[in-house]
């Protein structure tokens, strides 16, 4: 059995393990985490190394090159303890040529009711924010993450498994473009590559940094750029703030 074949089998127990509600304190939980994390470190670099000149040769041009006909959508999820799989899914669809939408769905009231929140807010169920993201990630080529594993986690919680397709996750790109091993924040990957991030932590303004880091390396390389910033393709025709009254609304 190759290392990815254990790496997935021991994933299944930890995912299983916070399902039922483990103690992720526990030595032992901890240590298969970390191995997890060593041995899907080491199958991401004997596949494609920390050269940023192969993520651009292998990835990015042959995806820069079909750009305008690829539909991406961007996922995030944002939680606290408790029994809810998440109190707020982001979501942000990328339709070829710009970012047509950007939703917040809130599943809890929000704790911070004067947060800046981009995209349109919803109030629902988590039922129905999956179905809403199921809606969304049909027909679509690609699915966008930071860190994805952490929302695979929370949706299987909801009973919910991710379709079967191409998953482009930023951590991943940028460590394969740094060499970096230490995880990175979407906060930092958005700072060096000149990309506009308010108040994060909030889903929908993280889903949509998610899919601008994404554009950014296609378009402009994997090396760290100030160019995202003026690069029109990444802009949200709506604007990048709507007024916090419109989370206040949700309260309640």
């Amino acid at each position: 059995m190759n290392r990815k074949r254990i790496s997935d089998e021991l994933q299944k127990r930890i995912d299983a393990h916070i399902r039922d509600g483990g103690d992720r304190s526990d030595p032992t939980f901890r240590r298969i985490v970390g191995l997890v994390r060593r041995m899907r470190r080491t199958v991401l670099e004997r596949k494609y190394g920390t050269n940023p000149i192969r993520l651009e040769r292998e990835i990015l041009a042959p995806m820069r090159r079909r750009l305008d006909s690829i539909r991406m959508v961007a996922l995030d999820t944002e939680w606290s303890p408790g029994d809810n799989p998440f109190d707020e899914m982001g979501i942000a669809v990328w339709d070829g040529r710009r970012i047509v939408e950007v939703l917040n769905i809130r599943t809890t009231p929000p704790r911070r009711p004067n947060r800046t929140v981009i995209g349109t807010p919803m109030r629902t169920t988590v039922d129905e924010a999956l179905s809403v993201l199921s809606e969304r990630l049909a027909g679509a080529d690609a699915l966008v993450m930071h860190a994805g594993r952490n929302d695979r986690i929370r949706l299987r919680m909801a009973g919910y498994e991710l379709p079967r397709m191409t998953i482009f996750d930023t951590l991943t790109w940028h460590r394969m473009a740094t060499g970096e091993r230490a995880p990175a924040s979407l906060g930092a990957i958005c700072d060096a590559r000149s990309i506009p991030h308010r108040s994060r932590h909030v889903a929908s303004n993280d889903a949509l940094a998610t899919l601008r880091v994404v554009l950014s390396m296609i378009r402009h390389g994997p090396r760290p750029t100030s160019r995202s910033f003026s690069d029109p393709a990444l802009a949200y025709p709506f604007g990048d703030a709507m007024a916090s009254t419109l989370d206040r609304s949700m309260i309640g």
